[in-house]
């Protein structure tokens, strides 16, 4: 039996094993795929297939545990890895495939964008996003770490100010045109996180059991429309 984890806060709530339920009846693939509340570093990971990491644990493990796996360009550049294969020694970031993906069904082009948020994942939306330009705003100054970016606190956020929002914190938004990272709220929105989950997910999918999708947008579909059930 192939067996997968998460590991990350909340993981109890995550879509990811009915994603993964699904891709695997339709490759005929065993599968199961645990959640745990913790760091992987407190669990033996190498008795697993592969896993995931989520927050807040991405940045973390990575620098812990990168040197036993081949990590990919982007997972160093980003400065993590949200998927790790321990057959292939393989370690990659699908985040950025996963916000790359959704981003495809709208133009960017001109637009004032706003990320919300400076966490873990905030690396892979800049990566997306590099020749773009992003204002970004946390509720915690880390402009020190953002010396290339237009960095901001929180408090001095003005919504109405720019075309596209890209939220990756709890908190809720008002605004006409925004990508709301939390896949549990907005999916009805032309960009939702809801439509990043699964492109990652089959991402992943494909590198733990080498598949090749014929139409990776159809089964996207079919997962997103199965899934909102």
């Amino acid at each position: 039996m192939n067996t997968f984890a998460l590991f990350g806060d909340n993981t109890q709530e995550s879509l990811s094993p009915k994603i993964y339920k699904n891709l695997s009846h339709q490759y005929g693939v065993e599968l199961k795929y645990h959640c745990f509340n913790l760091d992987p570093m407190e669990y033996d990971f190498s008795l697993l297939n592969g896993f995931n990491i989520t927050s807040p644990f991405k940045k973390n493990t990575f620098r812990k545990i990168h040197s036993i796996f081949d990590c990919s360009e982007v997972s160093k550049k980003t400065g993590y890895a949200n998927i790790y294969d321990n057959k292939k020694k393989l370690a990659d970031n699908t985040d950025v495939y996963g916000i790359e993906k959704t981003l495809q069904v709208t133009s960017l082009e001109n637009l004032s964008i706003a990320l919300i948020g400076a966490g873990d994942v905030s690396s892979s939306i800049l990566e997306v996003l590099a020749n773009k330009k992003v204002s970004i705003f946390n509720r915690t100054d880390k402009s020190q770490q953002y010396l290339n970016q237009n960095f901001n606190l929180l408090s001095d956020f003005e919504p109405k100010k720019f075309d596209l929002i890209i939220n990756s914190t709890p908190i809720e938004i008002d605004h006409k045109f925004q990508f709301d990272l939390n896949y549990h709220r907005y999916q009805n929105s032309l960009l939702n996180g809801l439509s990043m989950l699964i492109w990652q997910a089959m991402k992943n999918f494909s590198i733990w059991f080498d598949i090749t999708y014929e139409d990776e947008l159809e089964l996207k579909k079919e997962i997103f429309n199965e899934i909102k059930k």
